[in-house]
This record gives C-alpha cells, structure tokens and sequence, in this order.
C-alpha cells in the first residue's frame, strides 16, 4: 500500500529517524521500511546516533579522507558501512581522487613487462585493479610471453609441489567415519586407500576374508568395533537377518498393518 506522507508524518521523520532509524519510524508511521528510506532521501535527513564514542568520531574527522574507508575500518575494527555512513553523518565530503603522479607512471612504464599488478601497486600504494586500469590508460599491453612468465613466476612459490604432501593429508592409521555410510575406516596405505576397521580387525586376527562372507557386529552396532562382537556371514544371511522375517509371526503382522496404515496416511 502507498504511504501518503502528511506534514505530520515528515515531523515524526525528522523527529525520530537521526536517533533511532528506518525501522523504528516504519512502526510509528505505518509504513514501509522502503517507504521511509525514500522520503528520508528526499529530506536529507542523517543519522546521529551510531554507538561511536567522540574519540572515534575525531579519529574519523581527523584522517577522512586521507585514509580510506576500509583503512579507517581496520583501525576502528568496524565494518567498513559503519565507517561510510558515520562519514555522511558528519558531513564530510567524499574522498577526492588520488591521481597517478610521474613518478608512478614511470615506474610502471618500466615495470609493468616483468611485474605482475599486485606487485606494482605494492611499491606504489595502489591496489590491483588500480593498477590494471592505469596500464589500459597509458595503453601498456604485454605479449602473451610476458604475460606467461609472471604467471609461471608468481604461482611457483604457492604452486604444490612433487612429493610434497597436503595440509589436510593423514597418515596411514589414520581413523575416520564415513560421511556416506557412516563406517569406521582406518587408512591402510598411501595415497588414499581405506578399509572398514572392522573388517581390518578382523583379518589382522582371522586372515584373509572369504569372497563369499561379509563382517557384521552381532549387536547392529557400527562404533562397537571389538573382536568378540564380529561374526561372518553370508550376503543372504544379513539380509534375512535385517528383514521382517526375523521376527514372530503375530509381531511380523502388526508390522505390515502399521506399515499399511502409514502409507494410507502419506497418500492423504
């Protein structure tokens, strides 16, 4: 619904949003947030409570715009919104924008064939994108050979070596659970090759498993992983094992009434 802003509306605005904000006149008004942000706009409203102590609020006067936002963010360990929007409410005007001297030109004149950006705008104070605009402005393009080289140079310090290993990698008997299956497995050599501990324990202790039998816990608990609670079984065994059959008669038909009744239920 349209908010009609009245005088006394804009009263209330210019009463209570410099202190308390958007949402607050939105529930006073009746209006939307969106609403209030705009007739805010419009009546150049500021806000001038922000929680910032007149310490904070003079280091903001004092190096605005000399530092940037996100410099004076770091500094007053803010989030750099907090910094902008103290910045309007104090009125200072926006940051003018610092020009590339000859000096600076010079040096990427001479630089820019065998030093990638990131390491040009660390010797002269500019970021990344600052300094791959300024090539494009001076017009300074590297051959494709250049180009490959600070590449081939810049990621060989970082680039992951032969023989050398991950900082997430685990050494052999490492223990881990199974995310798809949630299985104990203990790695058992490298690179990565794992086995379930259960089954491990119980060839370290039997010898070589038979390709037709499985290893299964005798109380259906995975996290017991002790010898006296494995036992061989067939494929078929575990199945009929882990089916309805398993149970008694009278229990196994009160089972296939609920399941019945449940099915009944979800097709509703």
């Amino acid at each position: 619904m349209k908010t009609t802003w009245t005088p006394e509306k804009e009263d209330i605005l210019r009463k209570y949003y410099p202190q308390n904000g958007y949402q607050y006149c939105a529930d006073l008004i009746g209006a939307t947030k969106g609403a209030v942000e705009s007739r805010v706009r419009l009546l150049k409203l500021r806000r001038t409570n922000f929680h910032s102590s007149p310490e904070q609020r003079q280091f903001v006067k004092d190096n605005y715009p000399a530092m940037s936002i996100e410099q004076l963010a770091k500094q007053l360990q803010w989030k750099p919104g907090k910094v902008q929007t103290l910045v309007y409410s104090l009125g200072l005007s926006p940051a003018t924008y610092v020009w590339y001297s000859q000096e600076d030109k010079t040096f990427i004149r001479n630089h820019y064939r065998h030093m990638s950006y990131v390491e040009i705008g660390a010797v002269i104070g500019r970021s990344f994108h600052s300094v791959k605009h300024q090539c494009r402005v001076m017009n300074l393009k590297r051959t494709t050979a250049e180009a490959i080289a600070i590449q081939e140079r810049t990621t060989a310090a970082t680039q992951f070596k032969s023989g050398d290993m991950p900082h997430n990698h685990r050494p052999v008997g490492s223990i881990r659970i199974d995310n798809k299956d949630g299985y104990v497995k203990m790695k058992i050599a490298e690179p990565k090759e794992w086995q379930l501990l259960h089954r491990y324990i119980w060839e370290k202790a039997n010898g070589p498993l038979p390709k037709d039998k499985i290893v299964v816990f005798k109380d259906g608990n995975r996290y017991n992983i002790k010898l006296d609670n494995l036992e061989l079984m067939t494929r078929e065994e575990n199945m009929q094992r882990n089916t309805i059959h398993r149970y008694p008669a009278d229990l196994r038909h009160t089972m296939r009434v609920l399941n019945k009744l449940y099915k009944t239920i979800n097709n509703q």
